[in-house]
């Protein structure tokens, strides 16, 4: 495992991931859709919750607890530790080849987890907004900063940034799903402004916060050849060698790739 980060693999592609990347564009973006979603809905939301439904509110309770971090945890260490047994007991390179690249996925998401994780939650203390529990007592916007007290802890969402750093980590291997997956980390986002946990903005603030904590990852990744290779766009695509291991179904949207790719040694300066 330390090859995959050692200087000389990093040395041997300091040109990886130069494409462009308009971060100053997408931070704009993000900004923006803070502001809009804290003067728009912020205070309406949280006035008419109480008139949602029973179905609504069983919807919120359950979505939410997809944003525990605790099972994708869980789910990474166990991929690595079958990732390390396929890899000794494999027959093959191909099979060799495969529980490497699986190691390598295992270990991102891992850190992509439990590093937005650890990072958000550090933020949302040092901030200190009042949780909309509050709203009747403090208000849109009481602060507390440092309070370290759950009651003011409301922005960024951290089970949106756990959701965010999901699904954004999801896309980078699926690029062709991305849609989808965003789709997808928004309406179970929402589910913690459904449960009172959460005001609009912090949800929003709190997938973006955990789809750039991916990104960067990736791009840490991308400049040590491992996993990721930064497309035109400046977007993390699957490196040719996890595209030759996929499925023919998803292997077709990424076109032809060398088979060269799937020797192990290569890996060091290919």
């Amino acid at each position: 495992m330390p090859i995959w980060f050692s200087p000389q693999r990093r040395r041997s592609c300091l040109s990886a991931g130069k494409a462009r990347i308009c971060w100053r564009l997408c931070l704009f973006a993000t900004l923006a859709a803070v502001l809009l979603a804290f003067a728009v809905f912020d205070e309406p939301l949280v006035c008419t919750r109480q008139n949602l439904s029973p179905l609504v509110m069983r919807y919120g309770q359950v979505a939410s607890g997809f944003g525990n971090s605790s099972w994708m945890i869980i789910g990474s260490l166990l991929l690595l530790l079958a990732a390390g047994a396929g890899w000794r007991l494999a027959a093959d390179r191909r099979t060799q080849a495969k529980a490497i690249f699986l190691a390598q996925a295992a270990t991102y998401f891992l850190i992509a987890i439990v590093g937005s994780g650890i990072t958000v939650n550090v933020i949302k203390r040092v901030i200190g907004r009042a949780r909309p529990s509050e709203f009747t007592q403090y208000g849109l916007l009481h602060f507390e900063p440092v309070a370290f007290n759950s009651h003011f802890a409301s922005f960024p969402s951290g089970h949106a940034a756990t959701v965010g750093a999901f699904f954004a980590a999801l896309s980078f291997f699926f690029p062709r799903y991305r849609v989808m997956f965003f789709m997808a980390a928004v309406w179970l986002a929402i589910s913690r402004v459904i449960v009172g946990a959460h005001y609009p903005s912090d949800i929003v603030a709190g997938l973006a916060y955990g789809a750039w904590f991916s990104y960067a990852l990736a791009v840490v990744f991308v400049r040590h050849r491992v996993l990721f290779n930064l497309n035109a766009g400046g977007y993390p695509v699957p490196r040719p060698g996890l595209v030759l291991l996929m499925t023919g179904r998803h292997r077709r949207a990424f076109g032809p790739v060398s088979k060269t790719y799937l020797d192990l040694g290569a890996q060091r300066g290919h």
